[in-house]
């Protein structure tokens, strides 16, 4: 029984002496690379198209993602982004009344951001926040409500988002995480629509080191 106690405290001590170690070297700078899948959330637009005033009611998306980026080795990275991101029309109102609605929006999304890995240097997991800046393809497809289409079209906006997560070493090179996301984009389409959705999404990258 002894024996199996001081072996366990043995381990332990050396998983906690090693920890550090495992901190210090993710702190070498370097290029990474990854992917990013979730859950999306989007909320309610009002908008003017066809000379109608309606509010759109979405259902709950996805959205998936590829990064690349570089690790300056000092709690703080930068990387450019491409994200996208889709969701169905649940219903749209206007006038007082409501109607089941149809069609879907996609978003195309190219970003910069820039990170900041909070200093937890004695364990591999990693808390983070970040935000970024860039822009937003939104396409709006076959909108609808009681089999009238109302908005059919694409364009571009500026687009910024905030992000806060946390990451685990699963290796000095490979880094697992999860996070929330809020995503905002400007007037667009020429309706006075934007589109504004919270994220939740699982990431996995890749750093080479130097």
């Amino acid at each position: 029984m002894h024996q199996k106690v001081a072996v366990i405290l043995g381990g332990l001590l050396c998983a906690m002496t090693a920890l550090p170690a495992v901190a210090e070297e993710r702190l070498q700078d370097g290029f990474y690379f990854g992917g990013q899948i979730g859950l999306v959330l989007p909320e309610d637009t009002s908008t003017s198209a066809s000379g109608l005033d309606f509010d759109a009611d979405y259902d709950a998306g996805y959205g998936i993602g590829l990064v690349g980026g570089w690790d300056f080795g000092q709690n703080f990275r930068v990387e450019g982004e491409w994200t996208f991101r889709s969701y169905a029309v649940d219903s749209v109102s206007a006038e007082g009344f409501g109607f089941k609605g149809s069609g879907n929006a996609d978003l195309n999304v190219l970003m910069i951001n820039g990170y900041f890995d909070l200093p937890w240097k004695d364990h591999r997991f990693v808390p983070y926040i970040g935000s970024g800046i860039g822009l937003a393809i939104l396409s709006a497809d076959d909108v609808g409500a009681g089999g009238e289409k109302i908005l059919d079209d694409t364009d571009t906006a500026f687009a910024y988002q905030f992000m806060a997560g946390l990451s685990y070493d699963l290796t000095n090179n490979v880094t697992a995480g999860v996070e929330y996301r809020f995503l905002d984009t400007t007037d667009t389409l020429d309706a006075d629509i934007d589109s504004t959705t919270h994220s939740i999404l699982f990431n996995l990258r890749y750093r080479f080191s130097n």
